[in-house]
């Protein structure tokens, strides 16, 4: 009797098309009414090389929210120019991407992009499980096995998901501590800090990896207001929200302005996802 592999990278990057697909910037979340805020976001990674030099950078957003829903951010550069603003509209879950120079707005429909992204991984679902179903009528024992640092398939896949998914076997063990609570910005916070380790020799490393993550959330305002990313590899990355004010922030920020021109993109995700979902049903 033969055994069949079935190796699940391809669903792996059908999910990952589906993420990416509402994982435009800002990342889109659940609609949070009756919280209005505004507040200036900084993020900032810091690099500690061998030779005792150091690559620092920092962006700075300022973040408003209304009391329906709405949301905007602006990315300012180094000199406090604004670079780019993004809004999303709670009433047809719609993004855009302001670009202030060519007074241009970028739109995405997310509720069609996540409809197509859904098909997607309900169509690459029902393949795999119509061909383990015809090969065991074969009387051929199935195996399902993803994708592995080791593999081909596995190189195939989109780095960003093979990075996560090299860390995803010590990600598994992570330890969560409870911080207590404490005041930021006048809010109470709740505070988390997960750990896991990655032992010598499994990455190359000499000594362990601790990678660390600690955050406090408000659950008044639904946001986080500090976090702190720690991985020997990559340096540390701190996000930290300040100048918060809880007034309604003025109507006109949630809308495109009138003399810009509204280009709708939504198609393009849209057609490619739905190609995917087309390859997948004839598999």
């Amino acid at each position: 009797m033969k055994t069949q592999k079935i190796l699940l990278s391809a669903l792996l990057g059908c999910l990952f098309v589906s993420a990416a697909a509402t994982e435009v910037e800002p990342s889109p979340a659940k609609v949070v009414k009756n919280a209005p805020y505004s507040a200036v976001v900084d993020q900032e990674t810091q690099r500690d090389l061998a030779d005792g030099n150091q690559i620092t950078s920092k962006t700075s957003t300022l973040h408003y929210r209304d009391s329906a829903g709405n949301t905007r951010q602006e990315i300012r550069g180094p000199n406090g120019e604004v670079q780019s603003i993004t809004i999303q509209t709670a009433a047809d879950n719609a993004m855009y991407t302001l670009v202030p120079a060519a007074r241009l707005a970028i739109k995405l429909s997310l509720d069609r992009i996540n409809a197509r992204a859904a098909a997607v991984g309900t169509a690459a679902g029902s393949a795999i499980k119509a061909r383990i179903e015809n090969e065991r009528k074969d009387g051929e024992d199935v195996i399902i096995k993803r994708a592995t640092p080791n593999s081909n398939t596995y190189a195939n896949i989109v780095p960003l998901v093979a990075g996560a998914y090299g860390d995803m076997k010590w990600a598994s063990k992570t330890i969560t501590k409870d911080l207590g609570t404490r005041t930021i910005e006048g809010l109470k916070a709740e505070g988390k800090l997960r750990s896991y380790e990655i032992p010598a020799g499994e990455a190359g490393n000499r000594k362990p990896i601790v990678v660390t993550d600690e955050s406090w959330y408000s659950p008044e305002l639904q946001v986080t207001l500090y976090s702190k990313h720690s991985d020997a590899r990559t340096g540390v990355a701190v996000f930290r929200l300040s100048n918060l004010k809880r007034a309604e922030p003025a109507a006109g920020l949630f809308s495109v302005p009138p003399d810009y021109t509204v280009n709708d993109v939504t198609s393009a995700p849209e057609k490619a996802l739905g190609e995917i979902e087309a390859q997948w049903k004839k598999k």
